[in-house]
């Protein structure tokens, strides 16, 4: 190889290898960057969907003690006391559905035993 050949060679290759050291360095901070910003993102996805389950747990739970009051404040009017535990197990139903049948039924019986909350706790 002649000298200026070598030279034009070894030009050429300082130049790769330099173009290849700036696309590692941009790929390396192209990626922190991207990660960052993945990190960022997927953090404020979370937090949205926490507090939208949260939310909505919350509200599920103030509806179901609201039915529970609401089923107690019947017998209590139409009773005048309810016994401990029936107020227990009625506390201890969670579906909605079956508060609601509650509430309709504490309307009509005409005693507590007639409410019968086995039914109601399956």
């Amino acid at each position: 190889m002649r000298p200026w050949e070598r030279y034009v060679y070894e030009q050429s290759l300082k130049s790769a290898r330099d173009s290849y050291a700036a696309y590692k360095t941009a790929e390396e901070e192209g990626l922190e960057k991207g990660l960052e910003q993945g990190r960022a993102q997927g953090l404020e996805q979370g937090l949205e969907q926490g507090l939208e389950q949260g939310l909505e747990q919350g509200l599920e739970q103030g509806e179901k003690r609201a039915k529970q009051d609401a089923v107690l404040k019947v017998l209590l009017r139409r009773f005048d006391s309810v016994p401990g535990p029936i107020i227990d197990r009625i506390g201890l139903i969670q579906s909605l559905s079956h508060l609601d049948s509650l509430f309709e039924n504490a309307l009509t019986v005409q005693t507590l035993d007639e409410l019968d909350l086995e039914d109601y706790n399956r």
